[in-house]
C-alpha cells in the first residue's frame, strides 16, 4: 500500500514499534524499582518527623532520585512496549521528548545536590573571599547547565514536531544538528561539573584527615566514592554521545541496551552509597565527629596519665602497654565521668564507651605489640601554641597517638599541677610516642 507522501506522518496508520531485547526492559524494570525503593529511603531520613533527621543537603538528592524514578518508570512503559511490538501513531515520537526532561532534571539536580554535600565539609575551610569565589563559580556552573539542559529539551521537543508535521528536510536536519550539538555541550558541562565536585569531595577526604585514630572520616570517604561514582555516570553519557555525535555508526538505537544497563549500574551504587552516608550522617552521635573526637582526646590523656604514674613521673620503666589498655578498658566509666570533655557532652553513655572501646582498640593495633622500657619525658608547653608532649622511645621508628580537642580551655597538668589555659587556637595536641625494647 503506498501511502500520499503530501500526508503528515501523524495521519498515517498505527505502526508497531521496533522490537527490543528483553534484557533491556528487565534492566529497566530493576532501575525502576531501585530508585523508588532508594527515593522512599532517603524522603525518610530527611524527614523533619524523624527524632535524628539527616543533614538537609539531602533534600535535593531525595527530590532528584523521585525525578529520576518517574524517568524509569517512563522507560519502563516505553521498553516493554517496544518489547511487545505495541502498534502506535507515528505522534508517539513526541512522548520521547517528553520523557528526557525527568533525566535532565534528575541529573542536575543530583549534581547539586551531590556538591551540596561536599560544600558543607568544606564552606568553613577556607577564608571569606576565597569561599564566595567558589560558591559563585558552583552556581554559574550549575546555571550554565540548566541552561544547556533547557534548550536541549526544547530543541528535541521541536524535533520531534517538525518531525511529524515533515515541514521540511532541511529545518529537520538543522534542527537535529543544533540539538545534537546541545546534547554534546549540556553532557560535557555534567562531566565537568561532576570532576570539580570530585576534586573537592579528595579535597575533604584529605583536609585534616589525621584525627585522633589516624584515619579520614567514614562519611568523607563515602563522599568520595559517591563523587567518583556520579563523576563515572557523567563520562559515561559524554562518552555515549560525544561517539553518537561524531560517527556515523553506532546509532542511538544500537547504544541504548549499553547505556541503559551502564547508567543504571553506576546510579544504582551512586544511590546506595549515598543513602548510607545520609544514614549515617541522620545518626544521634557521630562515631568520627567533633564528640568522639574529644571522648578520644579523654583516651590518650587519661593513656598518659596512667603512663606517668605507673613510672612515677619518668624515673622508672614502663609496664607493657597492653597491661594499660586493659586498664583503660576496665575503668571506661571511670575515665568518662573524670574526663574534662566527656564528662560535660550531651551524649549518651553507651555512645561514649563504643568510642572509647574503638579508640583503645586502635592504640592496640598500632602500640600494642610494644612493651618494655620507656623514656617518658613531659615538656612544657609553648605560650605560643599551648601545646604539652610526652615522649616515649620505640627502636626502629617512631609512632604517635595524637589528642585534639576543640574547647575553648583545656587543664593541662604540668608536674602534677592543674594549669587552666585560655585557648587562642583550635586544637590541644597530645602526642606520646613509644619505645619498646
Amino acid at each position: 500500500m503506498v501511502y500520499n507522501q503530501t500526508l503528515a506522518l501523524s495521519e498515517l496508520p498505527d505502526q508497531p514499534l521496533i522490537q527490543i531485547e528483553i534484557a533491556d526492559a528487565v534492566f529497566v524494570t530493576i532501575w525502576f524499582i531501585s530508585s523508588v525503593v532508594f527515593s522512599i529511603t532517603l524522603d525518610l531520613l530527611v524527614s523533619s518527623k524523624r527524632q535524628n533527621p539527616t543533614w538537609p543537603e539531602f533534600k535535593t538528592i531525595r527530590t532528584g532520585t523521585w525525578i529520576l524514578a518517574l524517568w524509569y518508570l517512563l522507560m519502563v512503559v516505553d521498553r516493554w512496549m517496544c518489547f511487545d511490538k505495541v502498534a502506535v501513531k507515528y505522534s508517539y515520537v513526541v512522548f520521547l521528548p517528553i520523557r528526557e526532561v525527568p533525566r535532565v532534571a534528575s541529573t542536575v539536580l543530583l549534581l547539586w545536590g551531590t556538591y551540596l554535600v561536599v560544600w558543607k565539609e568544606l564552606e568553613d575551610k577556607f577564608s571569606r573571599p576565597f569561599q564566595k569565589a567558589m560558591w559563585f563559580a558552583a552556581k554559574c556552573g550549575i546555571f550554565i547547565m540548566s541552561l544547556l539542559s533547557i534548550f536541549y529539551v526544547v530543541l528535541d521537543l521541536a524535533l520531534s514536531i517538525t518531525w511529524l508535521d515533515f515541514v521540511n528536510v532541511t529545518v529537520i536536519n538543522g534542527i537535529a544538528s543544533k540539538r545534537t550539538s546541545f546534547e554534546v555541550a549540556m553532557n560535557a558541562f555534567y562531566m565537568l561539573f561532576s570532576l570539580l565536585t570530585l576534586a573537592e569531595a579528595v579535597y575533604a577526604l584529605t583536609l585534616q584527615t589525621v584525627r585522633v585514630h589516624g584515619t579520614a572520616q567514614r562519611t568523607r570517604v563515602f563522599l568520595l566514592v559517591a563523587a567518583t561514582l556520579i563523576f563515572l555516570k557523567s563520562l559515561i553519557a559524554f562518552g555515549i554521545v560525544a561517539d553518537v555525535a561524531n560517527k556515523p555508526e553506532p546509532t542511538r538505537r544500537d547504544m541504548r541496551l549499553r547505556a541503559d544497563v551502564a547508567d543504571g549500574l553506576v546510579a544504582f551504587f551512586y544511590l546506595a552509597v549515598m543513602c548510607w552516608m545520609a544514614r549515617m550522617a541522620a545518626s544521634p552521635f557521630d562515631p568520627q565527629g567533633g564528640d568522639a573526637r574529644l571522648v578520644a582526646s579523654d583516651v590518650r590523656r587519661y593513656v598518659l596519665r596512667l603512663l606517668e604514674e605507673r613510672t612515677n613521673g619518668a624515673r622508672t620503666g614502663a609496664p607493657p602497654f597492653e597491661k594499660i589498655l586493659r586498664e583503660v578498658e576496665e575503668k571506661i566509666d571511670d575515665l568518662l565521668a573524670e574526663g574534662p570533655f566527656s564528662q560535660h557532652l550531651d551524649v549518651d553513655a553507651p555512645y561514649k564507651r563504643n568510642v572509647v572501646l574503638g579508640c583503645v582498640e586502635q592504640m592496640r593495633s598500632e602500640f600494642g605489640g610494644y612493651g618494655g622500657n620507656a623514656e617518658f619525658t613531659p615538656r612544657r608547653p609553648s605560650p605560643f601554641d599551648f601545646t604539652t608532649q610526652f615522649s616515649l622511645g620505640r627502636k626502629g621508628g617512631k609512632s604517635q597517638l595524637a589528642a585534639s580537642s576543640t574547647h575553648q580551655t583545656a587543664a593541662l597538668l604540668w608536674d602534677g599541677f592543674p594549669v587552666s589555659r585560655s585557648l587562642d587556637i583550635d586544637d590541644s595536641i597530645c602526642e606520646c610516642k613509644f619505645f619498646a625494647d
